[in-house]
């Protein structure tokens, strides 16, 4: 996406942000993302906009500093993901790394007593603020992995 040959127009390449959040990818990763806050803030202004009758998107709070996204997975053994947040200022950024702590602390209540192994996906959840950076990395074991995924998939059925 960043070196779009045939069409270059289409290149990632000129936006300043996504030039910054590709190198901190893992490169070893399978999935990768990518979200510029801000033009889907001016997107989903726009659509509105655009809509008869829509209505406000809320306002998210602490959620509406956030100016960048970035996220990688790897599934090998274990399942790793980073995701690291970027806000507006290094004061929101602890903000949102706080009330993150605070949402997984109280989740992490609720699921131990429920599904153990909810429980042990939310302990290896590590929230980190830097900067105007929040970074979010887990590391869950495989066989944990494939027990939620089982789950998961005979729920839905």
């Amino acid at each position: 996406i960043l070196d779009a040959r045939e069409k270059p127009e289409t290149s990632l390449h000129g936006q300043r942000l996504m030039r910054r959040l590709v190198p901190r990818l893992d490169g070893r990763a399978q999935i990768w993302a990518m979200l510029d806050g801000r033009a889907l803030g001016r997107g989903l202004k726009e659509s509105r906009e655009k809509i008869p009758g829509a209505v406000d998107v809320p306002n998210w709070g602490n959620l509406s500093s956030v100016v960048s996204a970035s996220l990688s997975a790897s599934l090998g053994e274990d399942l790793s993901v980073r995701l690291e947040l970027g806000s507006d200022s290094a004061k929101h950024a602890q903000s949102l790394a706080d009330g993150l702590k605070g949402v997984l602390g109280f989740a992490r209540l609720g699921a131990a007593a429920k599904e153990k192994d909810l429980g042990e996906v939310l302990d290896t959840i590590q929230v980190e603020g830097a900067g105007e950076s929040v970074v979010l990395r887990a590391k869950v074991p495989g066989e944990v992995a494939l027990r939620m995924e089982s789950k998961w998939e005979m729920s839905s059925r």
